[in-house]
This record gives structure tokens, C-alpha cells and sequence, in this order.
């Protein structure tokens, strides 16, 4: 048999080599194609999880109902005409409101609800600084206050706490009952009419239970009165309340 020729070796040698460096690359091509799907997996299985916790937490918010037992307070407060100011013995009216001054807030739980207030057809301010020591110097404050005149009754406690209204005017020291709030009673002509989210309250406004976002109406004068007064259903709540 006649031996291969040096020309046919190195042809040889060249065809195995291409060969080998085709394959060698098609491996490399099959390990990207495999490191990119094993990238794109995880990713997707991050985004995954990350977009199920996003959706998940605030499930869980909304779905959370405070546990606590609401606190059957006795109505305690000044029976003045309005307006009334913010009491300067903050702690004696948090304290008359079954309730503690904090150092600081406690936001475990942490919704607002809205006061709005009518008298003889005019509006009643609620200040700001119910339930809060020492005013913009705050060095206490109570799990209910304003911060301002705007009417928000900010919530702020521990996780399960329940609210009354009653709670929100024994600390701001104003009498509150299904016929009186402060020194105005109905009678003689006069009418008190409680609204939650626009629709008349047909039970003790006292015992009324503080939920997140409500808007409340106090409303007091005579029907000539009154019915100048826009019941509002809603607040428009703002900077993320």
C-alpha cells in the first residue's frame, strides 16, 4: 500500500482541525444558549417573587381589620359655643379618652379619617394639635390627632387598636351626644344630624367606630340652616393620607 503523500496528511490534518474547531464552537454556541436561558429564568423567577410581594403586601393591608376591642368611653367635655380650641391639659383629655400619651408615633396601624363641622350654618374649625403635647414642640402624643385645622383625625397605634368618635372629642375636651356637641342641643327648632360618607347616621354618633378614609358630618342648626350646608361624601385626600 502506498503511503500517504505529505500534501494528503497535512489536508488530513487541516480537515480534523476545522472539524474540531466547528465543534468546539457549536459546544460554546449550545453553553451561551444554555447560560442565557438559565439568566433569564432566574431573572424571571426574581421579578417573580418580587412582583408577587409587591401585590401581596398590599392585599395584606387592605385585608388587615383591626382585632382590638373598641373602648366604651364615657362622653366627657366642655358644653361652650364654638369655636373650640385645642385643650391646653393635653393629658388630662387624652387620659378622659381612655387613651395614653406615646413618646412617639406608633404607625402599626395607620389610616385617617375626616371631621367636618356645621353650626347654625357655618363652618366649625377642628384644630390642630388635639392629642398632641406641646404643639409643634410635640413631647407626646396620643394614638389619635391632628396635625392641623384640615379636619384629618390621623390614626396612628399599635396593630388591632379601635377608635371611637367619642374618643376624638373627649380629647378635645367638646361635648359630644346624639342631641348635643358642646353648648349647642338640639331643641327648639334645632336639629343634630350625624353623617358618615354622606348617608345620615341612624345610631349613637359616640359609639361611631373610626375607619380609614370615612368622611364625618356634624351637622346643627335649624332646617333653614342646614340646608345650606353641602354634605360632602367623600374627602379628597392628599400627599399619600
Amino acid at each position: 500500500m502506498t503511503p500517504p503523500s505529505n500534501k494528503q496528511v497535512r489536508k488530513a490534518t487541516e480537515t480534523t482541525a476545522r472539524e474540531r474547531a466547528a465543534a468546539l464552537k457549536a459546544q460554546a454556541a449550545r453553553e451561551e444558549r444554555r447560560h442565557r436561558l438559565m439568566v433569564r429564568g432566574g431573572l424571571g423567577l426574581v421579578v417573580a417573587v418580587v412582583v408577587g410581594a409587591v401585590i401581596a403586601i398590599p392585599l395584606m393591608n387592605n385585608n388587615k381589620q383591626p382585632a382590638g376591642v373598641l373602648k366604651d368611653v364615657t362622653a366627657a367635655g366642655a358644653t361652650t359655643l364654638p369655636p373650640w380650641a385645642a385643650p391646653t391639659d393635653t393629658a388630662t383629655a387624652v387620659a378622659q379618652a381612655g387613651l395614653v400619651l406615646l413618646p412617639n408615633e406608633t404607625l402599626e396601624r395607620h389610616d385617617h379619617a375626616h371631621l367636618d363641622i356645621w353650626a347654625d350654618g357655618k363652618a366649625v374649625t377642628v384644630p390642630a394639635y388635639i392629642g398632641i403635647q406641646g404643639g409643634a414642640q410635640s413631647t407626646g402624643l396620643s394614638s389619635l390627632h391632628t396635625h392641623d385645622s384640615s379636619g384629618v383625625i390621623h390614626i396612628e397605634s399599635p396593630a388591632g387598636d379601635r377608635f371611637t368618635l367619642s374618643q376624638v372629642f373627649n380629647e378635645w375636651n367638646v361635648m359630644l351626644s346624639p342631641t348635643q356637641i358642646g353648648g349647642l342641643k338640639a331643641g327648639g327648632g334645632k336639629t343634630l344630624t350625624v353623617y358618615v360618607n354622606g348617608k345620615v347616621l341612624t345610631t349613637d354618633p359616640t359609639k361611631l367606630e373610626l375607619k380609614a378614609h370615612q368622611e364625618i358630618a356634624i351637622v346643627y342648626g335649624t332646617a333653614a340652616e342646614n340646608a345650606k350646608v353641602k354634605v360632602p361624601s367623600s374627602y379628597e385626600w392628599k400627599n399619600g393620607l
